[in-house]
Protein backbone atom coordinates (compact mmCIF):
# COMPACT_ATOMS: atom_id res chain seq x y z
CA UNK A 1 0.00 0.00 0.00
CA UNK A 2 2.54 2.31 0.75
CA UNK A 3 4.54 1.53 -2.80
CA UNK A 4 1.45 2.67 -4.34
CA UNK A 5 0.81 5.44 -2.60
CA UNK A 6 3.88 6.86 -3.53
CA UNK A 7 3.63 6.54 -6.61
CA UNK A 8 0.44 8.05 -7.08
CA UNK A 9 2.86 10.74 -4.93
CA UNK A 10 5.69 11.01 -7.74
CA UNK A 11 2.85 11.68 -9.78
CA UNK A 12 1.10 14.45 -8.18
CA UNK A 13 4.37 16.07 -6.99
CA UNK A 14 4.76 18.00 -9.83
CA UNK A 15 2.20 20.96 -11.81
CA UNK A 16 -0.93 21.89 -10.25
CA UNK A 17 -1.02 19.64 -7.55
CA UNK A 18 2.56 20.16 -6.26
CA UNK A 19 1.18 21.93 -2.97
CA UNK A 20 -0.72 18.81 -2.07
CA UNK A 21 0.85 16.07 -3.44
CA UNK A 22 0.07 13.69 -0.26
CA UNK A 23 -3.19 14.24 -0.17
CA UNK A 24 -3.94 13.65 -3.77
CA UNK A 25 -2.67 10.18 -3.41
CA UNK A 26 -4.11 9.54 -0.69
CA UNK A 27 -7.63 10.32 -2.66
CA UNK A 28 -6.89 8.37 -5.55
CA UNK A 29 -5.93 5.55 -3.65
CA UNK A 30 -9.00 5.82 -1.84
CA UNK A 31 -11.01 6.46 -5.78
CA UNK A 32 -9.09 3.16 -6.82
CA UNK A 33 -10.14 1.37 -3.63
CA UNK A 34 -13.49 2.31 -4.50
CA UNK A 35 -13.84 0.98 -8.10
CA UNK A 36 -12.26 -2.32 -6.80
CA UNK A 37 -14.56 -2.86 -3.77
CA UNK A 38 -17.47 -1.91 -6.17
CA UNK A 39 -16.62 -4.33 -8.91
CA UNK A 40 -16.53 -6.83 -6.26
CA UNK A 41 -20.03 -5.89 -4.99
CA UNK A 42 -21.66 -5.66 -8.07
CA UNK A 43 -20.90 -8.89 -8.99
CA UNK A 44 -21.39 -10.48 -5.30
CA UNK A 45 -24.80 -9.06 -4.51
CA UNK A 46 -26.36 -8.42 -7.85
CA UNK A 47 -28.98 -6.20 -6.62
CA UNK A 48 -26.64 -3.64 -5.44
CA UNK A 49 -27.34 -0.92 -7.10
CA UNK A 50 -30.94 -0.82 -6.45
CA UNK A 51 -31.07 -1.61 -2.38
CA UNK A 52 -28.50 1.03 -2.02
CA UNK A 53 -30.34 4.20 -3.76
CA UNK A 54 -33.87 2.85 -3.77
CA UNK A 55 -34.37 4.35 0.09
CA UNK A 56 -32.41 7.58 0.26
CA UNK A 57 -32.39 10.93 -1.09
CA UNK A 58 -29.53 12.58 -2.42
CA UNK A 59 -28.37 14.74 -0.06
CA UNK A 60 -28.03 11.35 2.46
CA UNK A 61 -25.91 10.13 -0.60
CA UNK A 62 -23.72 13.33 -0.60
CA UNK A 63 -23.38 12.81 3.03
CA UNK A 64 -22.89 9.21 3.59
CA UNK A 65 -20.31 9.63 0.51
CA UNK A 66 -18.92 12.18 2.31
CA UNK A 67 -18.20 10.11 5.58
CA UNK A 68 -17.12 7.44 3.52
CA UNK A 69 -14.43 9.09 2.56
CA UNK A 70 -13.37 11.32 5.28
CA UNK A 71 -13.15 7.82 7.25
CA UNK A 72 -10.82 6.30 4.53
CA UNK A 73 -9.09 9.39 4.03
CA UNK A 74 -8.38 9.35 7.98
CA UNK A 75 -7.35 5.56 8.37
CA UNK A 76 -5.17 5.59 5.25
CA UNK A 77 -2.97 8.66 6.89
CA UNK A 78 -2.79 7.03 9.66
CA UNK A 79 -1.60 3.90 8.34
CA UNK A 80 1.08 5.71 6.15
CA UNK A 81 2.83 9.03 7.08
CA UNK A 82 4.17 11.32 4.82
CA UNK A 83 7.58 10.65 6.37
CA UNK A 84 7.02 6.80 5.29
CA UNK A 85 6.55 7.88 1.33
CA UNK A 86 9.71 10.15 1.87
CA UNK A 87 11.79 7.50 3.00
CA UNK A 88 10.32 5.35 0.03
CA UNK A 89 11.69 8.21 -2.18
CA UNK A 90 15.52 7.53 -1.49
CA UNK A 91 15.34 3.29 -2.06
CA UNK A 92 12.85 2.85 -4.87
CA UNK A 93 13.94 1.43 -8.27
CA UNK A 94 11.87 1.02 -11.89
CA UNK A 95 9.18 3.51 -10.50
CA UNK A 96 8.58 4.51 -14.24
CA UNK A 97 7.46 1.40 -15.36
CA UNK A 98 5.60 0.78 -11.61
CA UNK A 99 3.52 3.93 -12.73
CA UNK A 100 2.96 2.72 -16.16
CA UNK A 101 1.55 -0.73 -14.33
CA UNK A 102 -0.33 1.71 -12.12
CA UNK A 103 -2.24 3.34 -14.62
CA UNK A 104 -3.03 0.35 -17.07
CA UNK A 105 -4.37 -1.38 -13.60
CA UNK A 106 -6.77 1.76 -12.93
CA UNK A 107 -7.81 1.90 -16.38
CA UNK A 108 -8.38 -1.85 -16.77
CA UNK A 109 -10.39 -1.67 -13.07
CA UNK A 110 -12.67 1.49 -14.54
CA UNK A 111 -13.24 -0.21 -17.78
CA UNK A 112 -14.36 -3.46 -15.48
CA UNK A 113 -16.14 -1.58 -13.42
CA UNK A 114 -17.92 0.31 -16.79
CA UNK A 115 -18.98 -3.12 -17.94
CA UNK A 116 -20.39 -5.09 -15.10
CA UNK A 117 -23.07 -1.54 -14.42
CA UNK A 118 -23.82 -2.07 -18.14
CA UNK A 119 -23.93 -5.62 -17.95
CA UNK A 120 -26.16 -5.25 -14.53
CA UNK A 121 -28.54 -2.84 -16.35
Amino acid sequence: MKYIIYLFYRYYNKGATIRIPYESAIFAVLLLLFINVMSLMILLVPNLMETLFANHTRTELYVYSAIGVLLGYFMLTKLVSKDEIYQIENTSINVKLHTWLLFLYFIASFILLMAIIIQKL
